[in-house]
């Protein structure tokens, strides 16, 4: 029997499209306490236009590290503050390449419209904003340009959401009154944030300001806090920026370690994704690697970047769809290298997925982003609860067919949360409305995902049971009604 598995966390409901509604907490309100998978809040603070190599010989970023998880292989976007900030919260620079005061048109989303969707409170804290909400370019050492949430009209002209734009003075307040949001982004101001005064200025003030809370047990409880920079400070390297993962959410046996897994500023999105489970924005942060304190309590599985050259972040790009098409003989050998890093522990040779394309290429659909096969999805007709052995070969498809197999469906981590696999499934079960049953085989805990779908268990006879012992104990038979709507 062959084996059909998505391994992925999906969200649906949400689109690149802004809500016209705001379902979290007031700027007033009490804080939410929405449980997250590895971190329960999640606050990040922006430094300013260091290289990494600077910022690791700074002895108060030393010890940072050495209170933190330092990551190593950390890199930043464009070559200018503003594209940065903007990208941190809506997975996409949007082609900005200056510090111009720009806008971006309201029915476009962020990442608010992700924590507002179940609920979860947020706030930014800007050092040296006048007042809340304030929409001016400039005031004394406070500047637009590096608060990322009043770029897009779905806050800036949404008077609730202003409200949660404070400042470091809000904070104060909010930490001493236990209101602490579950999402904020804290800018200090361009002389604390060193970008008119340097690392060894900059790096002073956030350990001043930032030490006395690492003691603070409300402020530490679960709490995941990012230090990061916007960007290096030199334009002809590739942007890798020196970051430090502290807080409550960190493990004690990890402070003073090192992460050189590959993420970028698009992480902290996605990471927030998986830590709620909620939807994704569809862009940036579908391809971008989460925390892997996050991945590990998650099951899900970062690319791990082998080669960082040719990676430019700070480059305009244009992110490649990635879509579904029908297979072809020529896509063998990219889809195997899938499923091998996918399914090490169920592989199939790749005679099997040719001949399955040969016998039923209706039912055999490959994605694809450019050149690159980045996932799959093989089905065919059967005869009712006979699935094929893993790894075997069907020699034809049975004329008395009366069942529909979904065979496997299998997307790269990095192409995950897109809505690709819903999408995929529902060409497939249109195709299976031929038959009056879908079946296929739940492995890596999926049985949530499928159900979905109208997939639900089915008692299997002895037989049946033994195969379903080559894909181990989580294993699950699951049937579908094809009179069900898609």
């Amino acid at each position: 029997m062959a084996r059909s598995t998505i391994i992925l966390v999906l969200s649906f409901a949400l689109t690149a499209v802004a809500p016209p509604f705001t379902k979290g907490p007031r700027a007033n309100e009490p804080a939410s306490d929405v449980p997250g998978a590895s971190f329960n809040r999640i606050f990040q603070i922006w430094m300013e236009n260091v290289d990494f190599e600077v910022a690791a010989a700074d002895e108060n970023m030393k010890w940072l590290a050495e209170n933190g998880i330092l990551l190593t292989n950390f890199y930043a976007g464009k070559p200018s503050s503003h594209p940065n900030y903007v990208g941190a919260v809506g997975g996409d620079t949007f082609g900005l390449q200056n510090d111009n005061v720009n806008n971006i048109p309201a029915n476009v989303s962020t990442v608010v419209d992700l924590l507002d969707y179940k609920g979860i409170s947020w706030a930014e804290y800007m050092e040296g904003i006048p007042s809340a909400g304030y929409q001016g370019s400039r005031s004394g050492n406070y500047v637009r340009k590096h608060n990322p949430l009043i770029t897009y009209d779905s806050v800036s002209k949404n008077s609730t959401r202003l409200e949660r734009i404070k400042s470091l003075a809000d904070f104060d307040h909010d930490l001493s009154n236990n209101m602490l949001p579950q999402w904020a982004f804290f800018a200090p101001d361009i002389k604390n944030d060193g970008h008119d005064t340097g690392i060894g200025y900059g790096a002073r003030w956030l350990r001043g300001w930032l030490e006395p809370l690492l003691k603070n047990d409300h402020f530490m409880n679960g709490t995941l806090v990012i230090v990061t920079f916007d960007e290096d400070g030199s334009y002809d390297k590739i942007n890798r920026v020196y970051t430090v993962l502290l807080g409550g959410a960190i493990d004690p046996a990890l402070r003073g370690t090192t992460d050189s897994m590959y993420f970028n500023h698009y992480s902290a999105i996605s990471s927030v994704s998986a830590n709620w489970d909620l939807p994704s924005l569809g862009r940036w942060d579908c391809n971008a690697n989460i925390f892997s304190s996050v991945a590990n309590r998650t099951n899900y599985r970062n690319t791990n970047i082998s080669s960082y050259e040719g990676l430019w972040w700070n480059e305009a790009n244009s992110p490649a769809m990635a879509t579904w098409g029908q297979m072809s003989a020529g896509d063998i050998a990219g889809l195997v290298d899938v499923a091998n890093g996918i399914h090490p522990d169920l592989p199939e040779s790749d005679y099997v997925f040719a001949e399955r394309l040969k016998l039923f290429p209706e039912g055999c659909k490959i994605l694809k982003q450019g050149d690159e096969v980045c996932g799959y999805a093989i089905s065919h007709p059967i005869c009712y609860h006979h699935p094929p052995a893993l790894d075997s070969l069907l020699g034809e498809i049975a004329p008395d067919a009366d069942q529909y197999y979904i065979h496997d469906i299998a997307i790269l981590p990095r192409f995950r949360r897109r809505g690709l696999a819903g999408k995929c499934i529902s060409t497939l079960l249109t195709v299976a409305r031929r038959y009056p049953t879908t079946c296929l085989v739940s492995v890596y805990e999926t049985v949530p995902f499928w159900a979905r779908f109208g997939f639900v268990a089915e008692p299997v006879d002895e037989v049946l049971l033994e195969k379903l012992r080559e894909y181990g104990e989580d294993a699950k038979y699951l049937t579908r009604s094809n009179d069900l709507d898609l």
